[in-house]
């Protein structure tokens, strides 16, 4: 699935299409309800769903793969994109850092999205604000992220763990 993007001109589209590997072709599937730019994150649900989160103003939908269809789903609490998005354990996606405003800052901000309510809460705010960088989901269940881009525009090699038990 590749959703959104911007087109020829500065505006974000809400164009999605399929990749069939077996085939090597690529087909369109049912528009998103809002046009997305490059910052938005994609993220595959247990239940076959994908949660497409940021930009424009915090809001998120999911994708429904049997039948080609969007829905728009509950708001983050803050952020545009630039975030990592990461499938935990329990099957809920923590959100972490990304940019917010037209000045682009980095956040230091957390958030859980629950499939089941398509809710999201506010998590323990990270150490350091980040855009960018890498979530990866360890086989203890936290989550470690690293680098990214900090307040003052620069590469960040700092790195720090999220533990789902404590939110924290």
């Amino acid at each position: 699935l590749v959703a959104g993007g911007f087109g020829l001109g500065t505006s974000a589209n809400d164009s999605a299409e399929l990749y069939d590997a077996t085939t090597g072709r690529w087909r369109a599937t049912g528009s998103m309800t809002l046009g997305r730019g490059d910052t938005a994150s994609a993220t595959l649900l247990l239940n076959g769903t994908v949660l497409v989160a940021g930009a424009p103003g915090a809001s998120a939908e999911l994708y429904d793969p049997v039948t080609g269809s969007w829905t728009a789903t509950g708001r983050m609490i803050e952020g545009e994109g630039g975030h990592t998005a990461t499938l935990l354990r329990d099957g809920s996606v923590l959100v972490a850092g990304g940019i917010i405003g037209s000045e682009l800052l980095p956040l230091d901000s957390a958030q859980s999205y629950d499939p089941a309510t398509g809710s999201w809460s506010a998590m323990a705010p990270m150490n350091v604000a980040r855009q960018g960088g890498v979530a990866v989901l360890l086989p203890t269940g936290r989550v470690l992220v690293v680098g990214g881009v900090g307040t003052r525009v620069a590469a960040l090699s700092a790195a720090e763990l999220f533990v789902p038990a404590i939110g924290s």
